[in-house]
């Protein structure tokens, strides 16, 4: 579910390392908890909404100066759900039910047009209750209609999609208890997507995009039907039980099969894609679509850890995870209509292989006899998922392309066939192939905390930990290996633009061969699987005070460094390490490869309270900071054989954009009303307007140094609302 309804959840849980054994993969873990049925009749109404008139598209004076003249901003904003919670059975059958509704519009700084989002989702829980536990019967959905879905700045309406999303989740899930000290838990799952994209009705050229600063024109640069389908059974238990004394165990145990499935329809317009450096045609691309291709993966997961706990209250936690996973390219899949020109994929269907153990390890120490004060480290082994994107890169039926140079003779800007050159590049997973000894990525995880409970309502925790994540998955161009470039050196005049003076630096940079363009061919594998290590490291600070059940008072601070080897490029999309791009397709993406992430934020701090106001309100408060994310001078280069492109000048995090702040606020007033309870409330986000730059000019140039904005932070916007309790 991209979109949860928050109303109808009765908690959520947040982990970002110190994983519990079922958990595989590092990173972030989110367990959403559904709300379940009550022995007596409940419900809630809510509405929320923004006019236009609560939003504003303020642009300060120094944007202005800057050149960025527009805004991004809400136009407006609603929110209807309710839900109900009751006894169907009295002491016997419980349900809880919700519906929410979304219907959002913005108006995206120069886009024509708004941008309009609609999200309706649906939820269902039933509880049976049993002897000795209960049967729970669970679905949830949602269908997301964005009629301009890739809206941006400078995007024309032709190059959005008209999208239309549907997810489905059902569960169901048996809850007993076998023994005392002794749950179990048996389940299965079905959830399924369903992703359609449509080019809008205007769109009449193919797709064509300035490949530097990435502004489109023409048709959305693709179309897409994808069916994903994941299936799931499961069991877990625990068992406590009491050995030698003292000596308390906790047995936690499980098992689990997944099959997930995807099937995917791609279209291009017309089959062709037109490339530009500036206003400058200079390559085409063609396709090979319309296509289909599938992708099936099974994954079967046991683990068990023992936690021991002392009569000191210290505990030692000793977990072994084992996962066994197949990954293949069904052999029914339709076959693929090539374009005349395209050649055959020349391959076999590829498949992946892995079993891995991952071992889990704690130790937990009170520095206090009544465990007020705790001192725990922690070591582990994560590994990843197997993203089912990786096995089109083995599918005889995957997308492809052929770049070929663009003499555009007439200068309109137009293609005709006469105009094609010749073969310069062959682009996507068409053509390659799946490296039979692929490995598994893994990252390893150290941990130490300190947390202590002062009484009266007052903790702190201080947190720290160290990952390596190591065997990145990446395509290896070995079609056209590191000899088929020739080496030259380029100077360029540095930040400030000036030749000659302190910031110059000079690169290597590599002109592939005439001969030996066209010839690519890639092989998903583990580049320098032992020279190429993400670390990150970091310290986490929480400080909790609840003077009473209505006044809380947080504040959290992190310290953070995420340093990895990536392609070049500052987006999310780029700048990643679990992106596959382009580090090892040539030389010249590796040229100052290694730096800071994308989402290393280096230093952020949140502050909040919440506390009774005169005349029967509640405050609530949140201030939020965020250094600015990393990026990295860009210098294009043009004259060589396989066509311009752009090497990094610096490391990535020698500059960072603009840090972010913003203060949000909430007000509301509770009334008695019959036999329930109404709330009234206001809310405000970014209530200061700050415009701080999320995204700054990031291209060799004389502004560079004057650090102009590209994009900013959203603008104030309140929304209101009124809600009902019985």
């Amino acid at each position: 579910m991209f979109y949860p309804d928050l109303h109808s959840l009765a908690f959520t849980a947040h982990s970002d390392g110190r994983h519990p054994i079922r958990q595989l993969s590092p990173g972030s873990a989110f367990d959403l908890i559904a709300k379940q049925g009550t022995p007596d009749w409940h419900g809630a109404v809510r509405v929320s909404f923004t006019p236009s008139g609560l939003t504003t598209d303020n642009v300060p004076a120094r944007l202005i100066q800057e050149r960025l003249t527009e805004r991004t901003h809400l136009n407006s904003l609603s929110n209807a759900s309710g839900q109900v919670s009751g006894p169907l059975v009295p002491g016997k059958l419980f349900m809880f039910a919700a519906v929410n509704r979304l219907d959002a519009s913005r108006d995206v700084a120069q886009f024509a047009g708004d941008d309009k989002a609609e999200v309706s989702s649906g939820l269902v829980n039933l509880t049976f209750l049993l002897p000795q536990g209960s049967l729970q019967l669970f679905w949830t959905g949602q269908t997301v209609r964005q009629p301009t879905f890739g809206s941006g700045r400078n995007v024309p309406l032709d190059s959005t999609v008209d999208q239309k999303n549907s997810f489905n989740i059902a569960q169901v899930l048996l809850r007993t208890n076998p023994s005392p000290g002794h749950s179990l838990e048996l389940g299965a799952s079905l959830d399924g997507g369903r992703l359609r994209s449509e080019f809008q009705d205007v769109a009449t050229a193919p797709h064509g995009v300035e490949v530097f600063k990435r502004i489109p024109s023409g048709a959305a640069a693709g179309a897409e039907n994808d069916d994903r389908t994941s299936m799931n059974i499961f069991g877990l238990g625990k068992a406590a039980f009491r050995t030698s004394g003292s000596l308390h165990h906790l047995i936690e145990y499980g098992a689990s099969l997944r099959y997930a499935a995807s099937s995917s329809e791609e279209k291009v317009f017309d089959n062709l894609h037109l490339r530009f450096s500036g206003t400058t045609p200079f390559e085409i691309v063609r396709f090979n679509t319309p296509l289909t291709h599938r992708e099936r993966a099974l994954d079967f997961h046991v683990y068990a850890q023992d936690t021991l706990t002392f009569a000191n209250l210290a505990s030692l936690e000793l977990g072994l995870h084992a996962v066994r996973t197949k990954g293949w390219v069904p052999s029914d899949g339709p076959g693929a209509s090539l374009p005349a020109g395209f050649p055959s994929p020349g391959k076999e269907a590829g498949e992946i292989r892995w079993f891995n153990l991952s071992p889990r390890l704690a130790f937990s120490l009170p520095l206090e006899r009544n465990g007020s004060m705790m001192l725990r480290v922690s070591a582990a082994r994560y590994f990843f998922e197997l993203p089912l994107s990786y096995l089109a890169y083995g599918n005889p039926g995957a997308r492809g392309g052929l770049a070929y140079s663009w003499n555009d003779v007439n200068r309109n800007g137009r293609f005709e066939p006469v105009e094609q050159g010749k073969l310069v590049r062959r682009e996507g997973p068409y053509f390659a192939s799946i490296d039979p000894e692929i490995e598994r990525p893994m990252t390893d995880e150290y941990c130490i905390s300190f947390s202590k409970a002062f009484g009266a309502g007052f903790r702190l925790s201080l947190a720290g930990y160290y990952r390596e994540t190591r065997r990145l998955v990446e395509t290896l161009n070995t079609g056209v290996p590191l000899d088929a470039y020739d080496p030259f050196t380029i100077h360029d005049p540095g930040d400030n633009f000036i030749p000659g003076d302190h910031d110059d630096v000079s690169f290597v940079i590599y002109n592939q061969r005439p001969d030996t363009l066209g010839r690519d061919f890639f092989l998903l594998t583990n580049p320098d699987a032992d020279g190429r290590v993400s670390r990150y490291r970091g310290l986490d600070l929480t400080l909790v005070k609840k003077f009473s059940r209505r006044t809380v008072f947080f504040f959290s601070a992190t310290a953070t460094e995420a340093l990895g080897t990536t392609s070049p490029g500052n987006s999310e999309l780029e700048n990643d390490d679990g992106v596959i791009g382009a580090l090892y397709d040539n030389p010249n993406a590796a040229i100052e490869a290694r730096g800071r992430l994308r989402f290393d934020r280096a230093y952020t701090a949140r502050l909040g309270w919440s506390f009774p106001a005169p005349g029967g309100f509640r405050l609530s408060t949140l201030v939020k900071y965020y250094d600015g994310q990393p990026f990295s001078r860009k210098i294009i280069v043009s004259g060589f054989n396989q066509g311009p492109f752009f090497i990094q000048a610096a490391y990535r995090a020698q500059a960072r954009y603009e840090f972010n702040m913003t203060v949000d606020l909430r007000l509301e007033k509770s009334i008695a009303l019959g036999a329930g309870l109404a709330r009234i409330f206001m809310e405000g986000y970014n209530v200061f307007d700050w415009a701080n730059a999320t995204e700054e000019s990031e291209w060799t140039g004389p502004e560079f140094v004057l650090r102009f904005a590209t994009e900013v932070q959203s603008p104030r916007v309140f929304r209101i609302g009124l809600a009902y309790e019985f």
